[in-house]
């Protein structure tokens, strides 16, 4: 080999390592960038690496409402409110007679069949005759209406088929306390009678009180047995006379006194005076409850 041919293969040699040299460095520094990027995939991020590390627990009143709700609270509740279950009670049992008038209660208690409500009225049980005060049993009848419906609630059942009021303005009603028709526990104690002479008004309580009567009477009750001559009203009517019209006109039966047939029902407390009973004509108002041919004989 020539000289020149030895340099120039000197070169190449030269050239051969610097370049073998060159790779062999470069596969070196790549293979240590892999090794530390490996490293720090699969080590734990360093506490101190603000980056990496996570967020520390706010304090704000906002984050801490956040977290505990989302940790500690149940959900928040629907905003649309259930349906409400109604907590009324069934309405209590009455009669449908009673459903829907308004309660009242007892002022004062004026004889066995009158009496005076809350709301001022003055109440006349209706088909409904007791004594007066001054006569046989009136004031036992006077004692029962008052136990009947002293310290009650009341309820004012007016007439089916007749007025709610009397020409004196009282007003006309079956009484009934708690379900129970004072009128028709009066006549069924024998503290009253039945006033069949206005059984058109109410068919149904005129059929509810001839009942209560003819039990009273059998068993001898109140003034069935205390007082005598007390008897069924006049099964025939009697024969009608000059100026026994009806109301407005003057009834034979007090021959002294121009006082007109019912209706209204009279009370000695509506005419306030003694009054002579003319029987062979009747006595429509019952002003002579022991039959001695006067009537309200306290005004006497």
């Amino acid at each position: 080999m020539s000289a020149r041919g030895a340099k120039i293969e000197g070169r190449w040699v030269r050239c051969t390592r610097r370049v073998a040299a060159g790779a062999a460095m470069a596969l070196v520094v790549a293979f240590a960038g892999a090794c530390e990027d490996e490293s720090r995939l699969s080590s734990p991020p360093s506490p101190s690496s603000s980056s990496n590390s996570p967020a520390a627990p706010s304090t704000s009143p906002s984050s801490s409402t956040t977290s505990d709700s989302s940790t500690t609270q149940p959900a928040p509740a629907s905003t649309t409110a259930p349906p409400v279950t109604s907590t009324t009670a069934p309405p209590a049992t009455a009669t449908p007679a009673t459903a829907g008038l308004s309660p009242l209660s007892v002022r004062s208690v004026t004889d066995g069949d009158t009496l005076v409500v809350s709301d001022g009225r003055r109440v006349r049980l209706a088909q409904v005759d007791a004594p007066e005060t001054s006569e046989c049993f009136g004031s036992q009848a006077t004692e029962a209406l008052r136990r009947l419906t002293t310290a009650r609630t009341l309820v004012l059942r007016p007439p089916s088929e007749g007025p709610e009021t009397d020409r004196y303005g009282r007003t006309l009603a079956d009484v009934h306390v708690g379900g129970v028709s004072v009128n028709e526990a009066l006549v069924r104690e024998g503290a009253a009678e039945w006033f069949e002479q206005f059984a058109s008004e109410d068919p149904d309580l005129a059929r509810r009180l001839r009942s209560a009567e003819e039990e009273a009477r059998r068993a001898g009750r109140g003034l069935w047995s205390a007082c005598s001559g007390t008897g069924p009203p006049p099964t025939t009517p009697p024969a009608p006379v000059a100026g026994d019209g009806g109301a407005g006109s003057c009834h034979p039966a007090y021959p002294d006194d121009c006082i007109p047939a019912p209706p209204p029902d009279l009370d000695c407390g509506d005419i306030k005076r003694k009054v002579r009973v003319d029987h062979a004509h009747g006595d429509p108002h019952r002003f002579d409850a022991d039959r001695d041919g006067w009537g309200c004989d306290s005004y006497g």
